[in-house]
């Protein structure tokens, strides 16, 4: 292959200097050169040369920038470095720390650089190093970083939830490489798993019992971590059919929740349950469960679960309880009148002698009388009845039969059932103290006395439980007062000379539960014209000039605001000598809503609502 002579810079640069002065020769003394046609061929030559050299001096001169300004250092994202550094694993209100390195590997420095992070849900900080530049110390502004330089955030705190879950920190860096004008980003992230607390939970119990026979059961909390534990909660899931006679200690809330004491590392924590099973059906086996929670920041996070599982053996005696035809919950109102119905069975092969029958009722209590009618109560066996005090918002009532009021119950032959069948009332609104009501719900189960002759003795079997919750005291009230009268002008075909203006008021009031989704509404009569709204103190009024509707809407009626109320002006168009009849205002109003407690609607209405002329 041949080989090209390099020719060198200054020998190029001579050339074309003497090509340019031959081209802009000393004959032609102007300000601005000009070319004109060579006449001759050895000029025209020369003329072809010298053009061919100028452009390539540009060219020369052209690659030559690009060696020299394009051989610098060139951009690269990779050499922006965001690393996070921190725990994979981790359990709820431990100390862990997040560290940030943020590092510029490029040969020039970057501008306007900040660090955004968004934490993992339920994420509580206990400090950051350096300061951050926002209150929730999720933004750090650099400004400038150098070539080569670093930058570090720490970020310690705990994390929260249910495990095992993975809780993710996001980190964004934003900046702007020199010599650029826009503006870049960075992420990372990192996932930490969050995994169970370090505690033993555990449940003891029988593994067989028939209804009617004491259960035992014990529930254990160890720390089986090195450092003590504190906001701990237990709480526990029990069987429906499952009657708690005794709980130690006693909880902390209601039957089924204890906030436990601090636990040092392997101290233990014990609840001790005193139950019996009830006549529940024994085709599913109940299920036991305690649930281990954390407390942190007003949020409960399930830690650890566990259950046992307790069989249910076949009973002689079968009791079930049901109220108004139903053994399920369900919504009373104040004066419904409840029937009750005990039914029990002997499907064994021996003859159950002696039984007593019991019906038990915690009812509310208005501190001076409860919500129950008893002088009003209906029971042609004639059991006996005796009250007992539970507590300043509850009283019990308690209905027995024996051999005594129902023969059959002397002896129980195999195969044979029978019923008891009871009403009584719930008083009036107006018979009962709303405002001493604490309690809105009635608690009913019966019980079976029978294996000895002693009540003492006797073993105890309960049927299942009813709950009958009382629907609030929801009520409206209204008014007409007439407000102006006025002459119409005559006009051909109409009949109506006269008009009265009249001001309709609805009144909401409501004591005992929260309402929820209210709507009122009326028909005006065809000669009833609807004018205007002088009050309204809560909720929205619309009418519907086709269908003549009034429509007043309420998202809520809460205990803390229970009255609420708004009156509407409506004309009256009638003929003269229709003055003294009563005219209806407005057709019958309805009133519908949700009861936030029962989770039952509540279904009112009012009469239609008339005036004289």
């Amino acid at each position: 292959m041949p080989v090209r002579k390099k020719t060198s810079s200054k020998s190029f640069d001579r050339k074309m200097v003497n090509g340019l002065q031959d081209i802009y020769s000393e004959t032609n003394k102007k300000s601005r050169p000009t070319v004109s046609a060579p006449s001759g061929g050895r000029s025209k030559t020369k003329f072809l040369f010298g053009l061919l050299l100028f452009f390539a001096f540009l060219a020369g001169v052209s690659w030559a920038g690009f060696f020299v300004f394009g051989s610098g250092q060139k951009f690269s994202e990779d050499k922006i470095e965001i690393k996070i550094n921190g725990p994979e694993k981790a359990v709820s209100g431990e100390g862990i720390t997040y560290r940030l390195v943020i590092r510029n590997r490029q040969r020039a420095p970057l501008a306007n650089t900040s660090l955004e992070v968004r934490y993992p849900d339920n994420f509580i900080i206990a400090s950051v190093n350096p300061a951050s530049d926002d209150k929730e110390n999720r933004r750090w502004d650099f400004g400038a970083i150098g070539e080569d330089e670093e930058k570090t955030v720490e970020i310690s705190g705990a994390l929260f939830g249910a495990p095992p879950i993975d809780l993710t920190l996001r980190a964004f860096l934003s900046y702007r490489p020199a010599n650029f004008n826009a503006d870049f980003q960075k992420v990372n992230n990192f996932t930490t798993n969050l995994q169970p607390l370090p505690v033993e939970l555990s449940i003891v119990g029988p593994d067989a019992v028939g209804p009617g026979e004491e259960a035992f059961y014990t529930v254990s909390v160890v720390n089986a971590a090195e450092e003590s534990m504190k906001n701990l909660e237990l709480s526990l899931k029990l069987p429906t059919n499952l009657k708690i006679n005794s709980l130690t200690p006693a909880p902390t809330q209601g039957q089924t929740l204890w906030k436990l004491p601090e636990l040092a590392p392997q101290a233990s924590s014990t609840i001790k349950i005193k139950s019996v099973f009830t006549a529940g059906s024994l085709e599913v086996a109940p299920v036991f469960s305690a649930i281990l929670n954390l407390r942190e920041d007003g949020q409960l996070f399930q830690q650890v679960t566990t259950e046992k599982i307790t069989n249910l053996t076949q009973s002689a005696l079968s009791l079930t309880m049901a109220a108004n035809g139903s053994a399920e919950k369900q919504s009373v109102n104040f004066g419904d009148k409840i029937s009750f119905l005990i039914s029990f069975e002997n499907s064994g092969t021996v003859s159950l002698k002696n039984l007593t029958l019991r019906a038990v009722m915690d009812i509310p209590y208005d501190g001076a009388k409860s919500i129950l009618n008893w002088t009003a109560l209906e029971d042609k066996s004639n059991g006996a009845v005796q009250g007992e005090q539970r507590s300043a918002t509850v009283r019990r009532g308690t209905i027995t039969w024996t051999k005594a009021q129902i023969p059959a119950l002397a002896e129980l032959k195999p195969k044979s059932k029978g019923t008891v069948e009871f009403i009584i009332p719930i008083k009036a609104k107006n018979e009962i103290n709303l405002a001493k009501l604490v309690e809105s719900k009635i608690t009913a189960y019966s019980e079976a006395l029978f294996g000895a002759t002693k009540p003492g003795e006797s073993s105890i079997l309960p049927s299942n439980n009813l709950s009958l919750t009382l629907n609030t005291d929801l009520n409206l009230s209204a008014q007409v007062i007439l407000k102006e009268k006025k002459n119409l002008p005559p006009q051909i075909g109409k009949k109506f000379d006269s008009e009265n203006i009249y001001t309709v008021t609805w009144v909401l009031a409501n004591t005992l539960h929260e309402v929820t989704d209210l709507k009122l509404s009326t028909i005006l009569p065809e000669n009833v014209d609807w004018k205007n709204v002088p009050s309204l103190s809560a909720g929205d009024i619309a009418y519907d000039t086709n269908t003549k509707q009034v429509v007043w809407q309420l998202n809520r009626l809460p205990l803390s605001a229970p009255i609420a109320t708004i009156s509407f002006d409506v004309g009256v168009k009638f003929s003269s000598d229709d003055k003294g009849k009563n005219e209806t205002i407005i057709e019958k109003t309805s009133v519908e809503a949700k009861d936030k407690v029962t989770g039952e609607g509540v279904l009112l209405w009012k009469d239609a609502m008339s005036a004289g002329l």
